[in-house]
């Protein structure tokens, strides 16, 4: 009984240590993790800090800037989560009723204007305490990108 649950363990120990880079873990105190989930998406992300030091990642997508912003960081390091960020360019003058309609009616992110009057979108992803797969992070991101899409189509209206 004791060899054979030595085997089961050793064969479970074997398979995990050949899972494949699509089952890797995204975690926000490891950066890299993050824009290696993005860059197998096919973007090309760009590892900046922003102005408290932090870690920060920048990407394009349909030719607006996307940022990827991480927080619970302790000297710019073991970050603890992060979110989508990204703004969309007013086309008219948009109202909080209308935002706050568009929060209503959409799960995944939540809008706001930002200080110039822009539609934003955010969504925070909670990557402490082992993370998650990279799989799951891509889906969050596929959310975020079509709540996006959703937010430029109601306040372009």
């Amino acid at each position: 009984m004791y060899k054979a649950g030595l085997a089961i363990v050793g064969a479970a120990l074997t398979a995990w240590g050949a899972m494949p880079a699509s089952a890797q873990t995204v975690e926000a105190r490891t950066p890299a993790s993050v824009e290696a989930a993005l860059q197998s998406t096919g973007y090309k992300p760009e590892m900046k800090k922003d102005s408290g030091g932090d870690p920060m990642i920048l990407i394009d997508s349909q030719g607006y800037k996307m940022m990827v912003l991480f927080f619970g960081c302790k000297n710019n390091a073991g970050c603890k989560s992060v979110s989508f960020y990204a703004a969309t360019r007013k086309a008219k003058n948009i109202d909080l009723a209308t935002v706050n309609k568009w929060n209503q009616q959409h799960r995944f992110g939540r809008a706001f204007l930002d200080s110039e009057g822009d539609p934003t979108l955010q969504l925070d992803i909670d990557l402490d305490d082992g993370g998650m797969s990279r799989e799951l992070f891509i889906d969050n991101l596929e959310w975020f990108t079509v709540a996006f899409d959703n937010l430029k189509t109601e306040m372009a209206k």
